[in-house]
């Protein structure tokens, strides 16, 4: 079974079993790529994990300068939009840098038919009269613990007929792009 965390989610309660299980020198890797997308890989039958890596690539004891053009394209990092079925979710609340958020946020892992790998989503668009409008799903909450009225996160369990977030697993949502400036990924609720 094979999952993407980004470092800052490492204060996650499954990350910290995962790096419980880890040995010394992977624990010290992890603290130096704060920002890095990680891949976790528990191996089937046993409680094994190993961390590797993933995304950006240092150029350490190379001259960047005298490198040239290569034969091989860049990655296509962003995929085109189309509809994804929600795997699950977790509450990030730990900026890259590892100081806390004011408000957490939901993100959802989605499997896009492109992607090998899950993609982490946490927008959703949609309209406000004739404006297309992008917003987070962060976690406001009543005192009685219940999420708020007309919220993001409200707007979309309305639109999936879901009455929590863990009834939203397995949910199948189309995808669109934030603006045209912008062709990361949200979820389309109009």
């Amino acid at each position: 079974m094979k999952t993407n965390y980004y470092a800052a989610d490492l204060e996650t309660p499954e990350m910290k079993k995962i790096i419980k299980e880890c040995d010394k020198e992977n624990i010290n890797w992890l603290k130096e790529i704060n920002s890095e997308l990680l891949k976790v890989i528990r191996e089937e039958g046993n409680d094994t994990y190993t961390i590797e890596k993933e995304g950006k690539i240092k150029m350490e004891n190379q001259d960047i300068l005298s490198k040239g053009v290569g034969e091989n394209e860049a990655p296509k990092g962003i995929v085109e939009p189309k509809p994804v079925v929600i795997m699950g979710m977790t509450i990030k609340d730990k900026k890259s840098d590892g100081t806390a958020m004011k408000t957490p946020m939901v993100q959802f892992m989605a499997k896009h038919p492109d992607k090998e790998e899950p993609i982490l989503m946490s927008k959703i668009k949609y309209l406000e009269g004739n404006k297309a409008v992008v917003k987070g799903f962060w976690v406001q909450t009543d005192d009685d613990g219940n999420f708020f009225k007309g919220s993001t996160i409200d707007l979309f369990l309305q639109k999936l007929n879901c009455k929590t977030l863990k009834d939203t697993e397995g949910e199948v949502v189309e995808t669109v792009t934030e603006s045209d400036a912008s062709s990361y990924l949200c979820f389309k609720l109009y």
